[in-house]
């Protein structure tokens, strides 16, 4: 099962910035994670990364 869906929010749990989930793309060999490719801005420029799902944390939404 996954633990996010794409348009989720998310960050690294070391830190960083608000990322989306963009969609799954794999289980890298030897890892019970799979990987979870990530888009965000850095200014405005677009970025994007794959990440393992055991590296990453839902972000709260703020509430109004």
């Amino acid at each position: 099962m996954e633990k996010f869906k794409s348009g989720d929010i998310v960050k690294l749990k070391s830190g960083g910035p608000n990322m989306t989930v963009s969609n799954y793309v794999g289980i890298a060999a030897g890892r019970e994670s799979k990987t979870v490719q990530c888009k965000w801005f850095a200014g405005a420029k677009s970025e994007s990364s794959n990440f393992y799902e055991d590296m990453l944390v839902p972000v709260e939404e703020e509430k109004k």
